[in-house]
């Protein structure tokens, strides 16, 4: 069907040149628009090319987004669209991540700045391996000094301990991540940083010992980072940025090749992202940028802003909205615009009431090619009752199926607050006949994998059969599927284990290197056993030996042999490659890594998306009509950008969609994750590590308050969500139902407030889901 534009689109389709802002509702056809954009600017480029045409010279349109996923769909729709216009696809513009952008500028004059054209740049799991082994290496008496500085005196001494030694390690590492990463999008150095905690020891208002800490951890950070060498993702853009400002030649280069810059996403514009683009941009370039401040829901956890994007639409020379939208029914486009008209003009707290903006969503015109499915007002409900955690999984998990066997053409979503939320309703729906899909930050796949890698590495650390490590890889290997070599009945497992504790009291040789096979094979038949057993047995010595005897060959070769002998399964191997990626740089940036260490490492790539991707990739590769009749379960987070036919909110409590600080109302209570409960004053450690080294290294220096960072990040952490509860609502095509529980704190979780105010629009319901 010919694609026929809306009247926003259309206009869109007019620009030039100069600076354009649009603000994109969701499911208002922004990729698409923006794509015409992109070809029919790299039309006229080509146009103006010189004959003959040499590939790489020439300027051309620069397409940014923020994932690899938004460039592969971009690069797809553009290609098509010049394809249609009889050019060849891909000649006269670009698209990039803004990190890859980044690349290109420090590749072409990081000789300037002095950076090693060797070095590397390092993933975020890389990153977070370094940091660790950091803090793993300082002394004692330095945590706890920092540790002192912060506690609460109110807490028993023997409390604080177990703290102090269960957890204080990785709530430092947190705090390391995240000050480095808000120095470096500040321009901040640790030796700028170290400077001005010398010329404040003597301030009396505020005790920097843990910034202090975490400046030593950022200057040995950077040191080993140059040894490497390597550079992380925030080093990227912060060397772009130095290039261009410092290296006038760099620049005009840059600004000859990429005259016309479309970003994607610029609700998630950061500090250093937006000082690199306006300085590629200059005072008079030309510049589109598109986003939707409703939908910045990654502040919290980057240094991400949307204010950079909404002071843009306040100065661009052209504002457009794009604020019709066909993807949902008449009565959820209603409940996402009472959100914002609520937050805008209701909500308790006044500074609050910027957290959402207009414009609303409008649907679209009668003769759109994209109309809105027909309004199904009893199709959005939320559930008045608070349920326990396990209540609200089964609840919403037996809706869902109930769901998926009387539409099974629809496409189902559940949406929880967190991963970990997320699992529970994986693990309750697997005991139904309807498939789940898992869209987590891993699959059970991706856990399962690297859980058995881990169990063989953990062995491999101290190969020795008496020990519980080995009766591990054991467990792990029979409890593979039947078509690998050791399927076994349970009496027969059980054999295995019985004569497998016989050898607890030998030496590992006796086991796996005896002086006389002939006796191994005699002894073992002593202990008695079914033939199966015996040679089931073998076979798995045979292939511990080979382990064993493989330990020194480069680890991801290692980790490669190992999959090879375990899994059969194609996408267990294209796990397992990953894993193998990942330790290795984890070993590369640690060399005295060891087999324990590696097996954390493959453990935590396991979790982590930007190491283990599920077979689609990350959000933008998944594709929700592939899925009909089965239920996916993903988070709030993960779902931006799709869409579902009917949607699950789960978690609509208080804690996980707070209000703000500073609402009164009987019975009350909020909680904030980022509050630290053994902290003086419930104190946001890593708000106001951050804002005393924003204070310090300020020209002129700003006082520090304490506290003050801790209410302002709690109010930006509670916009925030408001901003994520728009997005989950907005992902509903035809239904939505929204639920609570009550958490697992002493005191009940409420309801929140802004679920309270659309309930009371659009009514609740009772245990069948039947609106009242």
């Amino acid at each position: 069907m010919k694609f026929i534009p809306r009247k926003a689109q259309a206009e869109i389709l007019t620009y030039e040149s100069g600076t354009l802002g649009v603000s994109a509702v969701p499911g208002s056809g922004k990729t698409h628009t923006l794509a015409m954009l992109a070809a029919k600017l790299a039309e006229a480029i080509i146009h103006s090319y010189s004959s003959p045409f040499i590939p790489g010279t020439e300027p051309v349109v620069l397409v940014v987004t923020f994932s690899n996923s938004a460039v592969n769909n971009f690069k797809a729709r553009i290609a098509g669209l010049m394809s249609e216009r009889g050019l060849v696809p891909g000649v006269g513009y670009e698209v990039r991540t803004l990190h890859s952008m980044a690349a290109d500028i420090v590749r072409g004059g990081g000789a300037n700045l002095g950076l090693d054209p060797e070095a590397t740049i390092i993933d975020a799991l890389t990153s977070s391996y370094i940091l660790e082994k950091i803090i793993d290496r300082l002394p004692t008496a330095r945590l706890r000094e920092a540790f002192d500085a912060v506690r609460s005196d109110s807490m028993k001494a023997n409390y604080l301990e177990q703290v102090f030694q269960d957890s204080w390690k990785d709530k430092v590492l947190s705090i390391c991540q995240n000050v480095i990463k808000r120095a470096k999008d500040l321009g901040i150095s640790a030796r700028q940083l170290h400077g001005a905690l010398a010329e404040a020891e003597d301030d009396e208002l505020g005790d920097y010992r843990l910034l202090s800490l975490t400046a030593d951890v950022y200057t040995e950070y950077q040191a080993k980072l140059a040894a490497y060498p390597g550079m992380d993702y925030e080093d990227l853009m912060t060397y772009a940025y130095r290039i261009l400002s410092s290296d006038g030649v760099s620049l005009k280069r840059a600004r000859e090749r990429w005259p016309f810059i479309l970003e994607d996403e610029a609700q998630d514009s950061s500090a250093i992202q937006e000082n690199v683009l306006r300085l590629l941009v200059g005072e008079r370039g030309n510049w589109v940028r598109v986003g939707d401040p409703n939908q910045a829901i990654n502040v919290s956890f980057t240094t991400s802003n949307p204010a950079y994007l909404k002071n843009f639409l306040a100065e661009a020379d052209r504002t457009v909205d794009l604020d019709c939208s066909g993807r949902s029914t008449k009565s959820i486009l209603s409940c996402a615009n009472r959100l914002i008209r609520w937050t805008i003009g209701d909500h308790p707290i006044p500074m609050m009431r910027a957290a959402l903006t207009e414009p609303y969503i409008h649907l679209t015109p009668g003769n759109d090619s994209s109309p809105n499915p027909r309004d199904e007002p009893l199709r959005v409900v939320f559930d008045p009752k608070g349920y326990t955690a396990d209540q609200e999984v089964a609840v919403i998990g037996n809706l869902a199926v109930r769901h998926t066997q009387l539409y099974p053409d629809e496409t189902i979503a559940i949406l929880a607050p967190t991963n970990d939320r997320g699992v529970r309703f994986s693990d309750y729906l697997r005991s139904s006949e309807i498939e789940v899909v898992e869209f987590l930050q891993s699959s059970p796949q991706d856990r399962d994998a690297g859980k058995i890698l881990s169990t063989i590495f953990k062995w491999l650390a101290r190969p020795r059969v008496m020990k519980n490590e080995f009766i591990d890889v054991v467990k792990v290997l029979l409890a593979r599927p039947r078509e690998l070599d050791f399927y076994l009945t349970e009496p027969e497992r059980e054999q295995v284990f019985r004569i497998l504790t016989q050898f607890r009291q030998e030496k590992v040789v006796d086991f796996f290197y005896p002086a006389s096979e002939d006796d191994f094979e005699t002894c073992l038949r002593s202990i008695g056993g079914d033939e199966i057993v015996f040679q089931t047995i073998v076979r798995i010595r045979e292939l511990a030996r080979k382990w064993l005897e493989a330990r020194g060959i480069r680890i991801d070769q290692l980790v490669l042999l190992i999959a090879q002998d375990v899994f059969i399964d194609p996408v267990d191997l294209s796990i397992a490659n990953r894993l193998a990626g990942a330790v290795l740089r984890a070993t590369q940036a640690d060399p005295f890594a060891n087999f324990d260490t590696m097996a954390e490492q493959i453990i935590e790539a396991s979790k982590r998306p930007e190491v283990v991707a599920g077979q689609g990739g990350d959000e933008g590769e998944f594709d929700p009509g592939l899925y009909r009749g089965k239920i996916v379960v993903t988070t709030y987070h993960k779902a931006k950008g799709l869409e579902w036919d009917q949607v699950y909110l789960t978690s609509l409590n208080n804690y996980d969609f707070p209000i703000g600080k500073g609402y009164k109302e009987n019975g009350y209570t909020e909680f904030y994750r980022s509050e630290v409960y053994y902290a003086r004053g419930r104190l946001d450690l890593q708000s106001e590590t951050i804002e005393q080294m924003v204070c310090l290294c300020s020209e002129p220096p700003r006082t520090y308050i304490e506290g003050e960072a801790t209410r302002r990040s709690a109010d930006a952490y509670a916009a925030e969500r408001l901003r994520l509860l728009y997005v989950g609502i907005t992902r509903a095509k035809k239904g939505l139902y929204g639920s609570r529980n009550l958490g697992k704190m002493r005191t009940p979780m409420c309801e929140a407030v802004a679920v309270r105010a659309l309930r009371e629009s659009f009514g609740g319901a009772d245990r069948e889901g039947k609106a009242k």
